[in-house]
């Protein structure tokens, strides 16, 4: 990797455009996935300490509440995605259990952004501009294809004549369709927002009131 990075300074240096974005793509996964492998080892490093404070003999019953609200927190956001406290996660543990397998901890984590408690229960939320993000990306995503597919044809049809040119082409194409899947997939999860675990919410919390007004 030390390679790449003397090659992206030298050709930014010198100014040469196509070398430097040529070089910066090729660097860039590596460096992210170094990046991201720090930061969860941090992360994780902390969730070891808390857990460590635990065994410690004399921890008030107040230190040792909030250290496991810490943990718990810790972990339901990395299964759904949510940030929460005791109440939701009850909430989110007893609507899956009624869903039978229908709606899954995958499922609720694709679309943990649009999930709030109003009123004490479970609903989506989303307005205006969500809907419109929901088009524009289905847009963008068809747009991106199409690019991408002229540009596959391009460096077919012309590799081997300007080999900068069809070089960069060849780089960007799939940068092109990756941000196309991204955006089909970011659609998607309103699309299951709003069509699937929105009536889910509202069945769910509709039984629940249902022996309160029997009673």
């Amino acid at each position: 990797m030390m390679d790449l990075i003397e090659g992206f300074v030298r050709n930014l240096s010198e100014g040469n455009l196509q070398e430097t974005v040529i070089v910066g793509t090729l660097l860039f996964v590596p460096l992210f996935r170094l990046i991201y492998k720090l930061v969860l080892e941090i992360k994780e490093r902390k969730n070891n300490d808390l857990k460590g404070a635990l065994e410690i003999e004399g921890l008030s019953e107040d230190v040792r509440f909030v250290i496991h609200e810490s943990l718990n927190r810790t972990y339901f956001y990395r299964a759904t995605g949510i940030t929460s406290d005791h109440y939701i996660r009850s909430k989110i543990r007893q609507f899956l259990e009624t869903t039978k397998g229908d709606i899954t901890l995958f499922g609720i984590k694709r679309v943990s952004e649009y999930i709030q408690i109003e009123d004490e229960k479970l609903v989506i939320k989303y307005g205006r501009f969500e809907v419109f993000n929901y088009y524009w990306n289905m847009v963008f995503s068809a747009v991106l294809a199409v690019f991408c597919v002229v540009a596959i044809v391009l460096v077919v049809a012309a590799w081997g004549m300007d080999k900068e040119g069809t070089l960069l082409l060849a780089i960007e194409a799939p940068v092109m369709l990756l941000l196309a899947i991204h955006s089909v997939w970011k659609a998607s999860n309103f699309y299951i927002a709003s069509k699937i675990i929105k009536p889910a919410f509202e069945r769910f919390e509709n039984e629940a009131v249902k022996p309160a007004k029997v009673g």
